[in-house]
């Protein structure tokens, strides 16, 4: 939306708005499906509704400064929050799914992704639930731990 603020034609103000659109398309589809892959039981529904809630604040937060200042700016200050985030995602360096990796049969990164999205879980804890999810998604391939 940034190249909103300096579009010289329609063309180039429709793209400025279609590309953020799309994104928060994509960011819809793909969060709730990482979420589902990594997050414990007791704090999956939690994950997914703080993802809507923030939309939605976001939603609202766009209206209202939108009655307040022009386009242009709006259009500037509602790009940062997306390069923050981006930033943030490629700056903590976000591993793959384990169930992904699992999928691959990439036991050695699934258990470091799981150890990585677990924090300070012992070595057994993590291998335990690797084996919940073979036996959960994969129950007739032999990558069991």
């Amino acid at each position: 939306m940034a190249g909103s603020s300096t579009a010289l034609n329609a063309l180039i103000l429709t793209a400025c708005f279609s590309l953020p659109g799309f994104c928060g398309g994509v960011w819809i589809a793909v969060v709730p499906v990482y979420i589902a892959e990594f997050a414990e039981d007791g704090i999956r529904g939690m994950l997914s509704s703080v993802m809507v809630v923030g939309l939605t604040i976001g939603i609202l937060f766009a209206y209202v400064m939108g009655s307040l200042i022009t386009w242009r700016w709006l259009s500037i200050i509602c790009s940062l929050f997306p390069l923050l985030c981006l930033g943030s995602i490629l700056w903590m360096g976000i591993p793959e799914s384990p169930r992904y990796l699992l999928a691959k049969s990439e036991k050695e990164k699934a258990v470091g992704s799981l150890k990585w999205f677990r924090g300070a879980a012992s070595l057994e804890k993590v291998e335990a639930e690797l084996t919940k999810v073979c036996y959960t998604y994969f129950p007739a391939s032999l990558i069991y731990f």
